[in-house]
């Protein structure tokens, strides 16, 4: 018999639009309306304030090596080191805004999707 447990953690976020575990289920990563990803314990302690951006984040990844997030900032994809020490890697990927991205584990492309009505995949970057 299976048992599932629920855990509400009251995360002080205007309005979540993503939510990501860690692929080890140690950290969960945030974005919300209000412009920030934040990075989590699986407890609820906030462990980082990683972006703050004008426009709502409405996508997060994981990197597939789990130091770098992917989100979303209007018409571009970016990548920050949850790390610090690298610039933000920022990138224009659509005409309109981006609404989803990921970040495949298996092969490290980039796929987004945005309100232009496209979807893209960008190739690995050796940048990291």
């Amino acid at each position: 018999m299976t048992f599932i447990h629920f855990i509400l953690l009251k995360i002080k976020i205007k309005k979540i639009i993503c939510i990501k575990w860690s692929s080890d289920g140690l950290s969960i990563a945030t974005s919300g309306e209000d412009g920030q990803v934040k990075i989590w314990s699986r407890k609820g302690v906030i462990r980082s304030n990683l972006v703050q951006s004008n426009t709502p984040v409405y996508s997060i990844s994981w990197s597939p090596d789990e130091n770098f997030i992917l989100y979303t900032s209007d018409k571009n994809l970016c990548i920050k080191s949850i790390k610090g020490g690298l610039k933000t890697l920022t990138w224009k990927a659509h005409d309109e805004v981006v609404l989803c991205s990921d970040w495949s584990y298996s092969n490290k492309l980039i796929i987004s999707g945005a309100e232009d009505r496209k979807y893209k995949v960008e190739k690995k970057f050796d940048y990291f």
